[in-house]
């Protein structure tokens, strides 16, 4: 596993743990993250990912009570994870009148929006930590991934307020997708947020 404390590279740092995939990592060492469910997302990540993404969970931003669950930094940018395990179909209405246009998450026919508000913080926890690095124009890109669901329950990714919702290939797809950083600038960047959201212990 790529530690940040002990590496000679100068752009990491202590802090959160994350590892790049290009590192060799051996199951019993997985951070184990209290889920059988988690534990199964990283390995399937981490099996589907690039060899120069990182990955990072259970982040904790500061002055925030809440986790991050999983941070995704690839060439197409940084991924926030929230992974729901819920079960039924995953759909966007529009509940507005004839004047005005009100998109809502539903899962299993139940409002769920609240998840899509629950990225908000975290999206801009990750924003905040870039910022200080010149690194604010990095994408990002908060998803909600329901690994209870899988694309039968989906007719296609939904978007509201900049936030997709998704399942795990899906998610992979679109993080293996070319885009402006290197290996080198994906590793600067996890070292930042390992640093800047650090797991509490």
């Amino acid at each position: 596993m790529y530690d940040p404390a002990t590496s000679d590279d100068p752009g990491s740092s202590a802090g959160g743990e994350w590892r790049a995939l290009s590192d060799e990592v051996q199951p019993e060492v997985a951070p184990c993250l209290g889920d059988e469910d988690d534990s199964l997302l990283i390995r399937e990540l981490a099996a589907g990912l690039d060899d120069g993404a990182c990955l990072l969970h259970r982040c904790r931003a500061p002055n925030t009570r809440g986790d991050i669950d999983h941070v995704i930094v690839a060439s197409s940018g940084v991924w926030i994870v929230d992974a729901k395990s819920y079960w039924g179909v995953v759909e966007r209405r529009d509940v507005g009148n004839w004047r005005t246009v009100d998109h809502r998450l539903y899962v299993n026919g139940r409002d769920q929006t609240e998840l899509v508000e629950n990225l908000t913080w975290q999206t801009a926890a990750v924003r905040a930590a870039l910022d200080p690095m010149g690194l604010g124009d990095v994408p990002i890109h908060p998803v909600l991934l329901f690994i209870g669901s899988s694309g039968r329950w989906f007719s296609k990714p939904i978007e509201i307020d900049g936030v997709r919702a998704m399942w795990t290939k899906k998610l992979i797809e679109f993080a293996r997708e070319p885009g402006p950083l290197d290996e080198v600038a994906c590793r600067a960047v996890a070292a930042r947020l390992a640093t800047a959201l650090s797991p509490k212990g």
